[in-house]
């Protein structure tokens, strides 16, 4: 019925009822469009809104990281502030214990506490739960960085300078502050880049990269294919290496002159660039490996650092940060930090954080250090870096302009160190390396029996020629303050004897010594050898010192500790400082402590422990300052050293006269006299790595705990001129 009606309906024309059949279609389509859309649109705010909660739950899992890293920063801190308070009286109390006690078995429970105290107040490691935990593993921090998920030590770019000096690895990825950085660096770049345009390198600077084979083809392809995109004109590749022959034959065709250099195809990676180097007498030269690719601007900011804006910069050598790629545990490869230093010669020679891929120097720096030596293999790299930097002019560029993929994860700090070869067996030929780098950039053993007695087999060595810096003579006066250590005492006479230049004069201070110490310094009294100026009680270094300053007269000063050890060169370097600027209130030279010391670590976190250390430009202390560029290169300006050693010139003598006895009689003096210097007169605190004198740690101040308790406390504890004069005029 209902189907006779519809016919009825249309009248009995097809071509209504197939209208209104379409008619109907058309609404269909249109409700079902209109049903899809909303179902769309109802999708869309969904995964929205869903998106937006898994954001904020990213953002809330991340605050709480940062907040529980703070809180266990503050923990840390906390427990090792309570440690050293006990540390600090643990020596004292036990010779202050009554008698019929067991000092030894008091002191060993006193440790036994402080070791249950580290274990109990230590925060423990945060647990990952199901939500957080990571589904890979993260390349290992490279040693001397900030631990992963800490915030970094600074706010700006200054203040990143001053951290990379005793800290040259930035971890990534980046925190704001970090983020700062590297987004200054990229403005230097754009700024560089500017001032080279404005200025351009004459036509006749060429540049000759010497790109090794060795590893993956496809590395050596894209370290290749950087080298030809440098914006630099003049620009000729050298391939030295396996399948050298084969990949310059495959850009035969290019514009610029790439060429693979005979008798390289056997050869190890430093042998190879060794040859390659050879033959390279004149313009720039710069260094590829197959892990290494350039971004196009390093040689047009490097090249224009050198050469200056008139074309004529005395030859030197320059580098730039590296971003540092690694594989994590799934074998993703990823930046896992910057590499970057001002140029600090005491840490680049314990450790290699110059790659050579970064570097540019003058050809001409070659011949002047004998070129690379492959004999020392893994080593070669760094030694020539040192060699280079050695008695040239050295520019430290802060902009990233290369990458280094490492082999594996947690060795991207530099190719090698020398505690990494002693921990994995060094063979003959590694330690015949050692040797042989150690004698090039250490010099010779110090030769007086005093010095290799108290030392061990801690070698000390001399200043080596390359680094010696021989200034104008000044009539100078070593002043040194004596408190019993008779062994140490004797070791620093015989080298001030034997490495001090003529007529140095030398005043020893003696703080009321027992006899085997007088035995020491009398006869050298009687025989001229030095001044020996004694007081009948111990007053303390300040005092002392003040008594040798006035006793020097109108000449030069330098205070030093009797458990100093100096070395050849050691004075005349000081001098030259003195030659060279003009507004040096204080001089300063390396305060080096022999390896396996872990203390040289908490002034530089980067050190390897498997070499000696300065530890006079540290963190510790937090006296570095900004980089300064009229400074000659290698020197740094500081706001504090302590007076281990110190050349006070006698301008800086008669402005403001001798220490502050009354707020510093024992300690702090030297941080008072300091700021006096640089607020009150205006003149810097000048360090000079070319000059290296040993510290023997303390060891007047360990006889003084030992033999009078009260006295120690009165010095190290109150540091207080009256409690001093009370306790030694009883």
């Amino acid at each position: 019925m209902g189907r006779a009606g519809h016919r009825v309906s249309t009248g009995g024309q097809p071509e209504q009822a197939a209208q209104a059949a379409r008619d109907h279609l058309r609404r269909h389509d249109e409700r079902w469009r209109t049903h899809l859309a909303a179902v769309e649109d109802a999708h869309a705010r969904d995964l929205a809104t869903r998106d937006h909660e898994l954001r904020a739950l990213h953002g809330a899992v991340l605050a709480t990281r940062r907040a529980a890293g703070r809180v266990a920063a503050t923990a840390t801190a906390i427990v090792d502030s309570r440690r050293w308070a006990l540390a600090r009286r643990l020596g004292g109390l036990r010779d202050r214990l009554r008698p019929g006690l067991d000092p030894d078995r008091v002191e060993t429970r006193l440790r036994d506490a402080l070791a249950a105290l580290q274990e109990v107040e230590e925060p423990p490691a945060p647990r990952a739960g199901p939500r957080t935990a990571p589904t890979t593993t993260a390349p290992e921090a490279p040693a001397g960085a900030e631990p992963a998920g800490t915030r970094a030590p600074f706010t700006d770019h200054d203040g990143y300078l001053i951290t990379a000096t005793t800290q040259p690895i930035l971890p990534l990825p980046a925190d704001e502050p970090t983020r700062r950085v590297l987004g200054t660096m990229d403005s230097l770049r754009r700024a560089r880049l500017r001032a080279a345009a404005r200025h351009p390198a004459p036509a006749t600077t060429h540049v000759t990269v010497v790109c090794t084979t060795h590893g993956p083809a496809e590395g050596a392809e894209r370290a290749l294919a950087s080298a030809l995109a440098q914006h630099h004109p003049q620009v000729t590749v050298l391939l030295a290496g396996p399948d050298a022959a084969t990949l310059a034959d495959a850009h035969h065709r290019d514009a610029r002159a790439v060429r693979a250099v005979d008798g390289t195809e056997d050869l190890d990676e430093p042998a190879a660039r060794a040859r390659a180097l050879e033959g390279v007498h004149d313009g720039l030269v710069a260094h590829l490996d197959t892990r290494t690719v350039w971004h196009e601007d390093l040689l047009g900011v490097l090249v224009h650092t050198l050469v200056g804006d008139d074309g004529d910069a005395p030859a030197g050598l320059a580098y730039a940060a590296q971003e540092l790629h690694a594989a994590g545990d799934d074998g993703v490869v990823r930046p896992v930090a910057v590499r970057f230093a001002p140029y600090h010669r005491a840490l680049l020679e314990s450790r290699g954080y110059v790659g050579l891929t970064t570097v540019v120097h003058h050809a001409g720096l070659l011949t002047a250090c004998d070129g690379m030596d492959p004999v020392l293999g893994e080593l070669a790299g760094w030694d020539l870096v040192l060699r280079l930097s050695a008695a040239h002019p050295v520019h430290a560029v802060d902009c990233l302009l290369s990458t280094v993929t490492t082999a594996a994860a947690g060795s991207v700090a530099e190719p090698v160190t020398v505690t990494d070869l002693l921990e994995d067996g060094a063979d003959a030929g590694e330690r015949t390396a050692l040797a042989h780098l150690d004698a090039r950039h250490l010099g010779e053993p110090l030769a007086p029996p005093s010095v290799v007695t108290v030392f061990g087999d801690r070698t000390p060595h001399a200043s080596v020629s390359s680094l010696r810096r021989d200034g104008n003579l000044r009539p100078t006066t070593v002043v040194i303050p004596s408190y019993q250590a008779p062994m140490e005492l004797t070791a620093c006479l015989d080298a001030l004897a034997a490495f001090s230049p003529p007529d140095t004069e030398v005043v020893v201070v003696d703080n009321a010594s027992d006899a085997d110490t007088l035995a020491v310094l009398e006869p050298r009294a009687a025989d001229g050898s030095l001044r020996l100026l004694r007081n009948d009680r111990n007053l303390g270094f300040t005092a002392a010192v003040n008594r040798g300053i006035e006793a020097a007269g109108e000449r030069d000063v330098v205070l030093l500790n009797n458990d100093a050890v100096v070395t050849p060169g050691w004075l005349e370097g000081l001098w030259h400082v003195l030659d060279q600027v003009g507004d040096a209130g204080l001089v300063v030279p390396r305060q080096v402590l022999p390896p396996g010391g872990r203390a040289s670590r908490s002034h530089v976190p980067a050190t390897d422990l498997g070499r000696e250390m300065d530890t006079n430009v540290s963190s510790l202390h937090r006296n570095v300052l900004t980089p300064d560029p009229t400074l000659p290169s290698g020197l740094h300006a500081l706001s504090f050293a302590p007076f281990f050693a110190v050349y006070i010139p006698q301008a800086t003598i008669d402005a403001l006269g001798p220490l502050n006895v009354e707020h510093g009689p024992h300690y702090r003096s030297d941080r008072l006299y300091c700021a006096a210097v640089r607020h009150g007169l205006g003149r810097r605190i000048v360090y000079t790595p070319y000059s290296r004198i040993y510290h023997l740690r303390r060891r007047a101040t360990k006889a003084l705990r030992r033999k009078d308790p009260s006295l120690y406390a009165a010095m190290y504890e109150r540091n207080d001129w009256d409690a001093i004069r009370g306790q030694t005029a009883e």
